[in-house]
């Protein structure tokens, strides 16, 4: 199980520079990166409807009863509409390679954070230095390519 889901993060972290390339070609042909980010995110609904339906027999026709201290969790809309808009406009302007090297790195430290202080209901797993020390290499790296 363990190398399967290395695999498929693989492939989700591989997909990330792809979409955005295919967006912004979209976004040539419609002329506004919005509304190629809206087309996108639109078939990307369907499907997660289609996935939706197919693993389960019931559907929440009402929204659920939700822990008001849990209001965070109706963001991840937006902040998936913020991501997608970054990964079409910004790389016309940096490239690609500086672009997801910056979004790498950023990625990396939330990530550290989220799970240190265990932050939207995650299992708190502690920074160790061996944590530190790889992204600190990582964000090393990340500055040779920004600034080269």
């Amino acid at each position: 199980m363990q190398i399967f889901i290395i695999i498929l993060s693989i492939l989700a972290g591989s997909l990330f520079p792809v979409q955005g390339a295919v967006n912004g070609v979209l976004r040539e042909e419609v002329g506004n990166p919005f509304f190629s980010g809206s087309l996108s995110n639109l078939l990307g609904m369907i499907i997660m409807l289609v996935l939706a339906f197919a693993t389960t027999s019931q559907f929440p026709l009402s929204a659920p009863e939700t822990n008001t201290n849990n209001w965070y969790m109706w963001t991840g809309g937006i902040i998936s509409a913020l991501v997608v808009s970054a990964n079409i406009v910004i790389p016309r302007y940096i490239g690609f390679s500086k672009f997801l090297a910056i979004y790498m790195v950023s990625q990396l430290v939330m990530s550290v954070l989220i799970d240190h202080f265990g932050l939207f209901g995650s299992n708190q797993q502690p920074i160790s230095l061996n944590i530190v020390i790889g992204v600190l290499f990582l964000a090393i790296g990340i500055f040779f390519i920004v600034f080269k």
